[in-house]
């Protein structure tokens, strides 16, 4: 059992000190188990068990393997304990969107200083500063190709289309069509850009 978390601990600082792909392979494999249990056991809202699995991998990724320090305890538990705290915190935030919605009446449409409408559309996309910061900086390839090196399949392709100016229904449309035994609906592309800002808040600042 020691050597074991001897030899996570040592995947854990490839991928933290040289970004190490294969030891985070490895890491993913090393906690395939919990992974399964967790994505089966929570229920977040408007996810699918795939969508909770990329929600426990972003957590992996970005904070767990930043976070860890082994002379505090072992990996596993650790992993677990803020996959399972991730996890928590975004129920509750669905929980308390419902809410809102249930307690708010919003207007389709609000207006500016002058009596300039807005549309509901920008209102929502009002919200995305983080992937503007990609397109904007569409230039630069280094900073592209961190972020979308970072990205699944599904990730990558909703985030591209929807940099092209694609609708969620149409985004929907046309990844349904590489996910056969899959439904992708509205609010499967809004989970995935979701994803798609916490990973670039996560890696623009370094980059």
């Amino acid at each position: 059992m020691e050597e074991q978390n001897q030899e996570v601990i040592k995947w854990v600082f490839q991928v933290r000190e040289n970004d190490c792909e294969q030891s985070f392979i490895k890491i993913k494999k090393y906690l395939s188990t919990q992974l399964s249990f967790l994505k089966m056991k929570y229920r977040i809202a408007g996810y699918d068990v795939d969508e909770i699995e990329q929600e426990c991998l972003c957590v992996l990724r970005f904070d767990i393997i930043k976070d860890f320090d082994p002379k505090k305890g072992n990996f596993l538990s650790f992993a677990i304990l803020c996959m399972k705290r991730h996890l928590f915190t975004a129920i509750k935030a669905t929980q308390q969107q419902k809410r809102r919605v249930l307690n708010e009446s919003i207007s389709l449409n609000q207006e500016r200083v002058g009596g300039e409408e807005v549309s509901l559309s920008e209102l929502m996309t009002s919200g995305i500063s983080t992937l503007d910061i990609v397109e904007q900086k569409d230039s630069n390839e280094v900073i592209r190709k961190t972020i979308f090196n970072s990205l699944t399949k599904l990730e990558k392709q909703t985030l591209e289309l929807h940099l092209e100016g694609y609708t969620y229904e149409d985004i929907a449309k046309i990844v349904q069509k590489n996910y056969i035994n899959k439904k992708i609906s509205g609010k499967t592309i809004d989970n995935a850009l979701l994803r798609c800002r916490q990973k670039c808040k996560k890696l623009i600042p370094i980059v």
